[in-house]
């Protein structure tokens, strides 16, 4: 992390508060009473000057962050920042938790392809969701620390070396700076593993319980549909969920029956006016266009027999998709990630721009092979020539189209692994097929 100069006027304070504001920043070191002139470290410092910041040019100036004694106090005092995942009641109810468990904590909710807050500064708890390991190390190095408390498979996989902490006094007698620390469990909900992780042994209120018991899709609770179709009805409000924590289970169950009842004849009625077929990641399966609010239960309906099913829908800077599968059907979390996304084997979600075919339903990739040349990913053999010139340089005229050949997956098959099926002879044909075929998807490094 590159250094911090602060201006400050003798006697501010700037020395006195030097820790807090160092610990603040996410720094290490500190170098006090600098002058022009002196060495200037340019990594992980905390460099104090009485030198007035109109002294300009700094040496390194372009390798150091530029910061007022007034600006860094600001930075110390900046409160805790919650950031949960948005239009979910699991992402939500783990978020309660959080205010219930810490005070004074801002809160943001977050997706998939969102760009990431500023943390700087500030003690950051991830609640039912993550960033990419990239983007994790990024925010740590500004932050005062950073706490990730989630379940989903993908955001496991991608953490598995980062340190992990069991509960909040664990978490609490970590030695600083804090960095990065997760608790994942793929057998309890955001909620669910926030009240756990906040108020270890202590009972679970009813409502997080019914939250993790349709989150993992196991309604084993009785009532859980009907408790959160009384949920889905209110907005996603502290106050609210605060009435609705304190509500009885018989009295939430009950107002909800007759709201799960109109939600699923709503479903059933909107899958069978916008139901679809579409090609993502090579396989033919079902799709609709509904919002987040009907996507677990159109996608499970539209599943049942298939790969998987997705819903999506339109915002102004793309299209978010919602995968499902039934118990017998793919791995959708990885489907999710081969576009960025992530969440679990059986529920996973991604946002593409509306540059991305699946923006703008263009046809799924074939596999060409142009005269003797390597094989090429495109959507038609004019295309695949097109893509061919761009590489190598060649004029379209070079071939004619009857000179381009598609592969077909018995091809493929046979050209790309060796007879034992499975061992890849020629990685640059393996990757083609997996970009078109789906038998391939992650067969190849």
């Amino acid at each position: 992390m590159k250094s911090v100069l602060l201006f400050g006027p003798q006697g501010c304070g700037k020395t006195r508060n030097a820790t807090l504001i160092a610990g603040a920043l996410g720094l290490t070191k500190i170098v006090d009473d600098w002058q022009i002139g002196d060495e200037l470290p340019l990594e992980n410092t905390l460099i104090l000057t009485n030198v007035a910041p109109n002294a300009r040019p700094w040496p390194g100036e372009a390798w150091l962050t530029l910061m007022t004694y007034n600006d860094a106090m600001q930075q110390v005092y900046r409160p805790p920042l919650c950031i949960y995942h948005a239009n979910c009641a699991d992402g939500f109810g783990a978020a309660w938790v959080v205010r219930k468990a810490l005070p004074n904590v801002e809160f943001q909710a977050a997706r998939h392809g969102d760009p990431i807050p500023d943390v700087a500064g500030r003690t950051t708890v991830i609640v039912d969701f993550s960033y990419s390991r990239e983007d994790l190390l990024q925010m740590a190095a500004i932050a005062k620390g950073v706490l990730i408390i989630d379940h989903h498979k993908t955001a496991a996989e991608a953490l598995v070396e980062l340190p992990h902490v069991a509960d909040f006094e664990a978490y609490s007698h970590t030695p600083g700076p804090r960095g990065i620390y997760t608790c994942f469990d793929m057998e309890r909900s955001g909620a669910g593993l926030a009240w756990d992780f906040f108020f270890p042994g202590q009972p679970r209120p009813a409502l997080i319980d019914h939250i993790e018991d349709r989150d993992l899709w196991r309604f084993r609770l009785e009532g859980t549909r009907e408790v959160q179709a009384n949920v889905f009805s209110h907005p996603y409000d502290f106050d609210a969920w605060d009435k609705l924590v304190s509500t009885p289970v018989e009295q939430l169950l009950a107002e909800g029956a007759a709201i799960e009842r109109k939600h699923h004849k709503d479903v059933a009625e909107l899958v069978k006016a916008t139901r679809r077929r579409m090609t993502i990641a090579g396989y033919d399966v079902p799709v609709a266009n509904l919002p987040h609010i009907y996507s677990s239960d159109a996608g499970h309906l539209m599943g049942a027999g298939e790969p998987f099913a997705a819903c999506y829908w339109d915002t102004p800077t793309g299209r978010t998709f919602s995968l499902r599968s039934e118990p017998e059907g793919l791995d959708v979390s990885a489907i999710a990630k081969l576009f960025g996304g992530g969440g679990h084997r059986h529920a996973a979600g991604f946002s593409v721009g509306y540059d991305h075919p699946l923006a703008y339903n263009a046809p799924p990739l074939k596999c060409f092979q142009v005269g003797d040349f390597d094989l090429v990913a495109a959507y038609t053999p004019a295309q695949a020539i097109q893509l061919l010139c761009a590489f190598t340089g060649h004029d379209a005229g070079d071939w004619d189209l009857d000179e381009v050949s598609e592969w077909t997956a018995t091809e493929l098959d046979r050209e790309c692994f060796e007879e034992d099926g499975t061992t890849p002879a020629a990685p640059w044909r393996t990757q083609f097929a997996a970009c078109v075929y789906p038998q391939y998807l992650g067969g190849w490094e």
